[in-house]
This record gives C-alpha cells, sequence and structure tokens, in this order.
C-alpha cells in the first residue's frame, strides 16, 4: 500500500468516507499496556489500542457488529505507519462476538471494539521500548487524522 505523508494519504474519497463514518458512529480509540506472565511475574510486553464504534442492534454479532468490526478494521489498516518503527508489529485480532457497552449521560449503548496488538516479536518479554511507543504515538496520529477521537473525550 502507498503510505505518503499527510492527511490525505489515501485519497480524498476514501479518507472523506473514514472520517464521515468514524463522526457517524463515535469511533474513539484507546492504549493500554498489554501485559503477559512471564516466569511466574506479570509484565508490560507492548500496547493494545482498541477501536470502538457504537453500533444500533445489541444483539451480540449481529449483521450491523460484523459491518462496524469491518469498517473499523478498514480504518485500523489505514492507520497503520510506515517508517523506522524496527521490528515492532501491529496484529489485529479477530472478530470479538461480545458487544461492550459505553456510558454516555446515563445510558449505556452498544459497541463493537477490534483490538489491535503492537509489539516487538523478537523482544517480547522485554517491555515496551521506544520503537513501540514511536509506533503508537505515529499511529494515534494517523488514527486522528481518520476522525477518531481518543476514548476519554467523548
Amino acid at each position: 500500500m502507498n503510505r505518503e505523508s499527510g492527511p490525505d494519504r489515501l485519497g480524498g474519497s476514501m479518507h472523506a468516507d473514514l472520517r464521515r463514518w468514524s463522526r457517524e458512529h463515535g469511533v474513539v480509540w484507546e492504549v493500554r499496556p498489554a501485559l503477559a506472565l512471564h516466569h511466574g511475574e506479570l509484565g508490560p510486553i507492548g500496547f493494545e489500542v482498541t477501536l470502538a464504534a457504537l453500533v444500533a442492534d445489541a444483539r451480540p454479532a449481529c449483521a450491523a457488529c460484523l459491518g462496524a468490526f469491518g469498517r473499523l478494521r478498514a480504518i485500523a489498516a489505514a492507520a497503520v505507519p510506515d517508517g523506522p518503527f524496527g521490528a515492532t508489529a501491529c496484529r489485529p485480532r479477530g472478530f470479538d462476538s461480545a458487544l461492550r457497552f459505553r456510558s454516555d449521560r446515563g445510558r449505556l449503548l452498544p459497541e463493537v471494539q477490534p483490538v489491535l496488538d503492537v509489539e516487538h516479536p523478537k523482544r517480547y518479554f522485554d517491555g515496551p521500548d521506544d520503537e513501540q511507543v514511536r509506533y503508537v504515538h505515529a499511529l494515534q496520529q494517523a488514527l486522528a487524522a481518520l476522525g477518531v477521537r481518543p476514548a476519554q473525550s467523548q
């Protein structure tokens, strides 16, 4: 995939379509440390980047959920940065049929949440390094360019 710099690197119509869909579905992202058990101790191995979109249907694995999940995966794929990030890899997890719920003014709204694992495959248990941190920052900037907001700014 050609990854030119700038907010319109995806091409005007695709970029605009993803931004519009992100706004319409309240798409947000959140970054958390990824943890794993190694030699009996829980330690950081990288990051989990979660995207979330509101869906109108509150039935797990419904057509709206599958469609939203696919659209979020397209947003994630468009946001994956190129650059000098060493061996840092971003791996999307498979479809999770469970719905999550977002609290909004006392109401619980259903959402789907694909997760991206940002990790260093060769130094898995060494904890996050500067490459992973730079990668996550670049990913956050690309998501913002696609209209995705940080979860805490809801």
